[in-house]
This record gives C-alpha cells, sequence and structure tokens, in this order.
C-alpha cells in the first residue's frame, strides 16, 4: 500500500486477523485514513482517520437496482465509534446571572491507529455476533 507508516501496516495486519479487508485508495492513504470492509456484512465498512475517529458506515440499498443507473437506490448511516464525555458549560448572561448546559465531546486520539483499530476490532466482532443470532 502506498504512503502507509509502519503503525498503518500494523493496523492492517490487525484488522486482516479478524477478517476485514482493507479498501483505502491511495488519497486516503495520503491523508492518513485507512477504510475496511466487512465480507461477514457485506453493507458495513470501518474507517480510521487520522484525525483520530473512527467511524462505521452501513449502506443500504434497494435488491436489483443498478447503482450506475439508480444512484439514489443506495443510503447508507454513519456513526461516530469514539467515546463520549460529558462536560457542563457555564455561560454569563448579559444582565448578570449564568446558566449552564451539558454538551456531549468525542474523545479523539489523533494519530493512534493501533487504539482506534481496537475500537473496530471489538464493535465489528459485537456486531457479527449480533448479526448472527
Amino acid at each position: 500500500m502506498e504512503q502507509q507508516t509502519i503503525e498503518m501496516e500494523d493496523v492492517v495486519l490487525i484488522c486482516r486477523e479478524i477478517g476485514l479487508i482493507p479498501t483505502s485508495t491511495k488519497r486516503q492513504l495520503k491523508n492518513g485514513t485507512l477504510v475496511f470492509s466487512d465480507p461477514e456484512e457485506s453493507n458495513v465498512k470501518y474507517g480510521i482517520y487520522k484525525s483520530g475517529y473512527v467511524r462505521k458506515l452501513v449502506t443500504y440499498g434497494l435488491d436489483g437496482l443498478n447503482d450506475k443507473s439508480f444512484p439514489w437506490s443506495k443510503a447508507s448511516a454513519m456513526w461516530q465509534l469514539n467515546a463520549c464525555k460529558i462536560e457542563e458549560i457555564f455561560v454569563n448572561k448579559r444582565h448578570g446571572g449564568m446558566y449552564s448546559y451539558h454538551t456531549k465531546q468525542r474523545i479523539l486520539l489523533p494519530g493512534d491507529y493501533k487504539a482506534l483499530a481496537e475500537i473496530i476490532v471489538r464493535v465489528a466482532q459485537k456486531s457479527r455476533k449480533r448479526n448472527k443470532k
């Protein structure tokens, strides 16, 4: 594969061990993105991003339609798999006083490809188990 670091190559090996297939394009590799398809769940892909995000992409299609002739025949949903933390934000009111609200922050792991791959391995194995039932 082109433009891969040693750590990225290690991640490819980890993901191959559980049966995921690397499908990253040259552009994605150059940007530090790794994408894997799951042959056991043909409509599922996982992505690891240099910024520290890890995502699961599920594509839903209408059976029997050609993607090129009917591009609208596919829809997809993407989930961020990073852990979250809840933060409380305090804001001063213009005329005195204060209010607060809670926000959800993703815990990013920039450049830590192995930790992000561990998340994918855990999620892929759970998803496969759930879908076999």
